[in-house]
Formats: C-alpha cells, sequence, structure tokens
C-alpha cells in the first residue's frame, strides 16, 4: 500500500493541474450560461413593457368604442323617431 501511495504522489501535480484545467472550463461555461440567460431576461422584460404598453391602448380603445356604440344607438334612434 505505501507502495501504491509513493507512486500517486508522483502524480499529484498532474491531477491538480488537469482539475484545476477542467474546474476553469467548467467555470468559462457556467458564466456563458449565466450571461445568456441574463440576455433572454432582459429581452422578456422589454417585451413585458411592451405588452403592457399594448395592452393600455387596446383598453382606451375599448373606452373609445364603448362611446362610439352608445353614439351609434343614439343615431339610431334619432333616425327612427324621424321616419
Amino acid at each position: 500500500m505505501e507502495n501504491f501511495k509513493e507512486i500517486l504522489k508522483e502524480y499529484n501535480e498532474d491531477v491538480k493541474r488537469h482539475i484545476d484545467v477542467v474546474k476553469e472550463d467548467f467555470d468559462d461555461k457556467i458564466q456563458l450560461l449565466t450571461e445568456g440567460q441574463e440576455g433572454i431576461r432582459e429581452k422578456l422584460d422589454s417585451h413585458d413593457v411592451r405588452f403592457t404598453s399594448i395592452e393600455n391602448k387596446l383598453d382606451s380603445h375599448d373606452v373609445k368604442l364603448a362611446s362610439m356604440e352608445g353614439n351609434i344607438e343614439i343615431i339610431k334612434n334619432d333616425i327612427e323617431k324621424e321616419s
């Protein structure tokens, strides 16, 4: 067993170096994923703002259409009375 430990000691630095390289590569890939997620999040936030704006415009149009419907009913009633 002692012999085995001695053999492994020879490779300790190589193994540590290899693990550091693998870890660094892994960290870089995680960083890329994180940056990509942030970009997606920003785009979704901008879409949310745009949808809110569109929703507000549609609400405004609903109010205007309701008013126009009321005016059309008044006009129809006036025309029917004159006929």
